[in-house]
């Protein structure tokens, strides 16, 4: 991230924190209640006591300042899925120094995105997955959510928009990764409309859905790899 000016550097320093924060105490608990719910409830509580006792205003101005950014962070973070991923346009393509994946070989990576069966689907941050291209075209990508359950991802070059090498802002340190844009016929809603098609013959299938996924890797050669073999589809169109 050299290229980036030391503003924007701190920015995405904060950022990372900040969602780091927001990600653990919204799925931690204490009492059955989450540890977001307990910071948010307690500032409004600090501001409603200072106010009761005749604080003077500009300390009820800060703590309301407080009171605010604290919701605004955490709907914010929501809202993003606690990440923000940053191009990097120093990036060059690889073409040599790389060992090119064989047909259906699995590759080992931390996925981020919208997630999907046929019947569910949700949101996932840095969780194990195994990235691979089956021999026909398919890129398939298969995340771990929970002990022997899993979701899935699937493109092909008829579906892919784009691919961007970058950072993923989570946490103390940016992580290396590769976003991929893509359209996306897999989920719930796709499931749902086939039975309403089989029983209401003439429809038309529904619009596909634009989906960003996000992989980090342990390795350069790992990251290397996979960048190269999904950006053949997109050179070869």
């Amino acid at each position: 991230m050299h290229d980036l000016s030391l503003l924007q550097q701190i920015y995405l320093t904060y950022l990372g924190h900040m969602y780091a924060f927001t990600f653990r105490t919204r799925w931690t608990r204490f009492w059955g209640i989450s540890l977001s719910s307990w910071l948010q409830f307690g500032a409004f509580l600090i501001l409603l006591a200072a106010w009761f006792f005749g604080s003077s205003w500009w300390l009820l101005t800060v703590l309301l300042i407080v009171v605010l950014w604290i919701r605004f962070s955490y709907r914010r973070a929501a809202k993003v899925g606690y990440y923000k991923f940053v191009e990097d346009k120093t990036a060059v393509f690889p073409t040599t120094n790389f060992i090119p994946l064989a047909p259906n070989e699995r590759v080992k990576a931390r996925a981020t995105g919208l997630f999907a069966l046929s019947d569910m689907e949700t949101n996932v941050l840095l969780r194990p997955a195994d990235y691979w291209k089956v021999p026909l075209g398919e890129h398939t990508v298969m995340v771990e959510n929970g002990p022997e359950q899993f979701l899935y991802q699937f493109f092909n070059k008829a579906t892919l928009e784009k691919v961007q090498a970058g950072w993923l802002i989570f946490g103390r340190e940016p992580r290396r990764a590769l976003s991929v844009t893509f359209c996306s016929k897999w989920g719930p809603t796709f499931t749902d409309f086939s039975q309403l098609y089989y029983i209401n013959r003439g429809n038309n299938e529904p619009p596909c859905q634009r989906r960003t996924i996000v992989f980090t890797f342990a390795g350069d050669q790992e990251h290397t790899a996979v960048w190269h073999n999904i950006s053949q589809d997109l050179n070869e169109r």
